[in-house]
Order: C-alpha cells, then structure tokens, then sequence
C-alpha cells in the first residue's frame, strides 16, 4: 500500500466521522440537510458560509465511503480491468462489484469502455486529481487553523506567566 493509498484511507475516514457526528447534531433539525452551512451549524453553531463544494465532490466523498470501492478504485487507477479481473481480485460477487462499479461511474471516478464483448474499467485520473486538490486544501487550511489557534495558546500562556 502506497502514502497515497493511505493519505486517501485516512482522509475518508475523518470525512466519515464527520458525516457521523453530522447525523447526531442537534442543528440538524433546524436547517434543511446538505444547505450551504449545514456542516458549519453543527460544528461551529449558527455561523452560515457557502459551502464551495459542489455536488459532484460530495458524490464522488460518498462513493469513497465504501472499503470495496476504494480497493475497486486503487486496481483500476494503474490500468484497465474487466469485471472478471475486479471480482477475482477483491473477492466480492460479481454482481456486488457490478453495483460498487456502477456507483464509482455515477460518481465519475471511473470510465468504461467497450472492448469486444468485454467491459473495461478505468480510473479518471482528472476526477482523481479534483479529489486530491479538494483534500490538499481542506486539510492545509485546516492545519493552519490548527496552527494560528496553538500559537494563540502559547501567546495567551506566555503572557499569563
């Protein structure tokens, strides 16, 4: 498993948490779900800021949410594979890959294409790339709010001292 693979694994699963603490926020009941803010209610209170994701992000978050379609995902990124070479690798029916790859495709993380009587399935390295854009920028600012508000603290201690 590559840095890749992992920075990916670890990013879905604090998007995870965050659905999860979003389904149990109180500020849930008050605002209209998926609305601009909606996320920033439950975790800041009131505060209302456009959200600047797009559909498209959140579609592509959630079909990152399953294990099954990001191992599906991680095979077909470095070269095209057919249902019969997913299934074998993964070890899910095929009808269970089917619908996982049906969801990526929806999602537009994966094309396909015909070859013969066979189907094959191919990550969109530009959708790929939208994604990794969208979590280098929402954790660096992250990280940076992380940053001023540990500084604030040593400030306020240093003067307190």
């Amino acid at each position: 498993m590559s840095e890749a693979d992992i920075d990916i694994d670890i990013a879905v699963e604090c998007v995870l948490h965050v659905v999860r603490f979003l389904r149990r926020c109180p500020a849930r009941r008050k605002s209209a779900r998926g609305s601009p803010g909606h996320m920033r209610m439950c975790l800041y209170g009131e505060v209302t800021i456009d959200d600047p994701t797009d559909d498209s992000t959140d579609d592509r978050l959630r079909a990152l949410a399953s294990v099954v379609r990001r191992g599906v995902l991680r095979l077909v990124r470095d070269k095209p594979r057919s249902v019969t070479e997913i299934t074998t690798a993964i070890g899910v029916s095929q009808p269970a890959i089917s619908q996982h790859l049906a969801v990526l495709r929806e999602a537009g993380l994966v094309t396909v294409e015909a070859a013969g009587r066979r189907r094959l399935y191919r990550a969109d390295l530009d959708a790929m790339d939208e994604m990794r854009r969208f979590f280098d920028e929402y954790w660096s600012s992250a990280l940076d709010r992380l940053a001023d508000s540990a500084e604030t603290a040593m400030d306020v201690r240093r003067v307190a001292s």
